[in-house]
C-alpha cells in the first residue's frame, strides 16, 4: 500500500533575512487566521520582535505565549498550562500556532497544536542549528515522561517550516557543535557526493559562513523531507522487520538516537545536549555494527574522524551499563513488549544503514557492556 505522505511533500523554506519574510511565508501557508506565537524565552530575546513585526506586516495580530525552554519543561504540565491559555484566549479549530524556538519548543508547541480541539495547524520556526535540521521538520511532536524521552507524542506535519540561518549568529559554540552532530547524521544518510562535500566545508559551516550554511541546511532538510514524504509514519520499517524488503525508511533518521536518548536524560552525569548525545550514539552504533559484522572497521574510523573534527564528545559517560540498558529498553523503538527487542539503526557504509533487532536480553549482556566500556572486540 502506498504511504499517503508520498502525495503530500514536506514544505520548508531556508532564508537568511533575519525572519523579515516570516509573515509572508506564514500567510502563504495559512492564509488569514487567528494565530498564536509560542516562543521560548531565549528565542524571544533573539528573534521575537522581528518575528512579531513581520507577522503584523502580513496582517496578523498574534497572541504571544512565552515558555521556558529545555528538556525539563517538555512535560504534560507545561502542555496543560498552554492548552488553558490558548482556550482562554479564544483559540479554536480555525486558529493556528507558530512555534519559535529550539527543538523543545518545536516539539511541545506542535504537540499542543495537534491535540487542541483535535488539531489545529502549526508553523515551525526553529532557531538553533540542531532544530533547523532535525525537530523543526517532519512532524514528530513529543513531550517527555518519567520513563523516557519523547514517549508521549503525535505525528503532526507543520503547514510549513521556516529556517532562517541569520538567527544562528548568536548561538554558542556548544550549540553549533550540537547542531553539527545532526548534520553529520544527515550527511551520512545522504551518502556520496554530499558526504564528501559536507566534510570539506565543515569548518566553514561551524564558523557560520553564510553560503556554506545555506547550502548545508538546505541539503540536510532535503534529505529529511524526502524520507518523511515517502514514509511519514515509519511504516516501511514494519516490512523490513517481517523480511519484506530492506528499506528502513524514516526509522533511518534514528541513527545515533537509541543510546543518545538514554544518555540525554541519564541522572547523575553532566547534562548532554541532544547533539552531543546523538554523536555518542553514532559512535556506539558503529561499534555495535562492527561487533555484529554489519560494517568494516574502516567505517568506524571514518565516522569517528568526522565527529572528532566537529569536536563532539569521544568518551561515554562513566555510568553503569545496566542503568543505560534499562533506559534504552523503554525507548520508542522497542518492539514485542517488555521482553522484546530494540530495532537498532546500524551503519553499513556511507549512505546505507541497516535495521537490526537486538533483544532486551542481549542489550543487558556483557558483550554490550564491553562495547560501552572499552570499544568492543578491538
Amino acid at each position: 500500500m502506498q504511504d499517503l505522505a508520498s502525495t503530500n511533500p514536506v514544505k520548508f523554506v531556508v532564508t537568511a533575512d533575519g525572519l523579515r519574510s516570516l509573515g509572508r511565508h506564514v500567510h502563504r501557508a495559512l492564509g488569514s487566521r487567528h494565530v498564536g506565537l509560542v516562543v521560548g524565552r531565549r528565542a524571544y530575546k533573539l528573534a521575537g520582535k522581528h518575528s512579531l513585526s513581520s507577522l503584523r506586516k502580513a496582517g496578523y495580530d498574534p497572541v504571544l505565549f512565552e515558555l521556558a525552554e529545555g528538556e525539563r519543561y517538555k512535560t504534560l504540565t507545561t502542555v496543560e498550562s498552554l492548552w488553558s491559555r490558548l482556550l482562554k484566549s479564544g483559540f479554536d479549530r480555525s486558529s493556528a500556532l507558530i512555534a519559535l524556538g529550539g527543538g523543545g519548543i518545536c516539539d511541545l508547541a506542535s504537540f499542543a497544536a495537534s491535540t487542541l480541539q483535535r488539531g489545529i495547524p502549526v508553523v515551525q520556526v526553529p532557531t538553533t542549528l540542531l532544530s533547523q535540521v532535525d525537530a523543526g521538520l517532519g512532524g514528530k511532536t513529543g513531550i517527555n515522561h518519567g520513563a523516557g524521552k519523547n514517549l508521549i507524542g503525535t505525528f503532526w506535519r507543520p503547514s510549513i517550516s521556516v529556517m532562517d540561518i541569520k538567527v544562528l549568529d548568536t548561538l554558542s559554540d556548544r550549540q553549533m557543535r550540537s547542531g553539527m552532530a545532526e548534520m553529520i547524521k544527515a550527511a551520512f544518510l545522504g551518502g556520496e557526493p554530499f558526504w564528501s562535500r559536507f566534510i570539506k566545508r565543515m569548518e566553514l559551516i561551524y564558523s557560520r559562513d553564510e553560503k556554506s550554511l545555506l547550502w548545508s541546511v538546505k541539503k540536510c532538510c532535503n534529505i529529511k523531507a524526502r524520507v518523511v514524504t515517502i514514509d511519514e509514519r515509519e511504516t516501511l520499517a514494519l516490512g523490513t522487520e517481517r523480511g519484506i524488503g530492506d528499506e528502513p525508511g524514516r526509522v533511518a533518521l534514528n541513527f545515533g538516537h537509541t543510546l543518545g536518548h538514554a544518555l540525554e536524560l541519564m541522572p547523575g552525569i553532566r547534562r548532554l545536549t541532544h547533539g552531543e548525545a546523538v554523536a555518542l550514539g553514532m559512535r556506539f552504533a558503529a561499534r555495535i555494527a562492527w561487533e555484529l559484522g554489519v560494517c568494516e572497521i574502516g567505517l568506524i574510523k571514518q565516522l569517528e574522524e568526522v565527529l572528532d573534527r566537529a569536536k563532539l564528545p569521544k568518551h561515554f559517560p562513566k555510568v553503569d551499563w545496566l542503568d543505560v540498558a534499562r533506559a534504552i529498553t523503554v525507548d520508542k523503538k522497542r518492539r514485542g513488549g517488555p521482553k522484546g527487542y530494540i530495532l537498532w539503526v546500524l551503519p553499513e557504509r556511507i549512505g546505507k544503514v541497516k535495521l537490526v533487532p537486538i533483544s532486551v536480553q542481549d542489550i543487558h549482556s556483557r558483550r554490550f557492556r564491553a562495547v560501552y566500556e572499552n570499544g568492543g572486540k578491538n
